[in-house]
């Protein structure tokens, strides 16, 4: 960020026409150097790159992790409504042993 500052003021500051400076101030700071603004510049990139490569991982390992969980949690859920609909089941075939008045009369 303050690269990208530094750039900016170095890169445009012989283009301003301002009555505080002078112009043969302004003849260091020209393009005779395109060094200097070359490697300002691949400074300014590899900042802002390194900022969205840090940030393409953690999204990418946060989205793994998410749609691990995400699919670990439907799974069980998808186990606990089989267990209940078999336990309801049952529960059912339970309750009508227990309701049936002719049970013991075999």
């Amino acid at each position: 960020s303050s690269l990208h500052l530094l750039r900016f003021f170095l890169h445009e500051y012989f283009n301003w026409n301002s009555l505080i400076t002078p112009n043969k101030s302004i003849s260091i700071f020209s393009k005779s150097n395109p060094r200097l603004f070359l490697f300002l510049y691949n400074s300014h990139v590899f900042e802002y790159e390194s900022i969205f490569f840090f940030l393409r991982n953690q999204s990418s390992h946060l989205r793994l992790t998410s749609s691990g969980v995400f699919l670990e949690r439907i799974y069980f859920y998808q186990k606990v409504e089989d267990l209940v609909e078999v336990l309801a089941n049952d529960f059912q075939d339970i309750l009508w042993l227990f309701k049936d008045p002719f049970m013991h009369s075999v």
